[in-house]
């Protein structure tokens, strides 16, 4: 799953990766990748999956 998410997740800071809500939605999901694509529309929906709104996904693993 780590390798899935670092693939694209194309940006770090303080040594961990992330990927943008835009990016988790066109490039992670395949979602809304078409010329054209209407912006407010993927705005929107990239406000709903930034839970935190602060333009970035982390990866989090809980081991036992």
């Amino acid at each position: 799953m780590l390798s899935v998410f670092n693939r694209y997740a194309h940006h770090e800071h303080l040594g961990e990766r992330y990927m943008t809500p835009h990016e988790f939605l066109q490039d992670y999901l395949g979602y809304l990748k078409s010329d054209n694509t209407d912006p407010t529309t993927l705005n929107i929906l990239a406000s709903l999956v930034d839970l935190n709104k602060d333009q970035s996904m982390f990866l989090f693993f809980i081991y036992k």
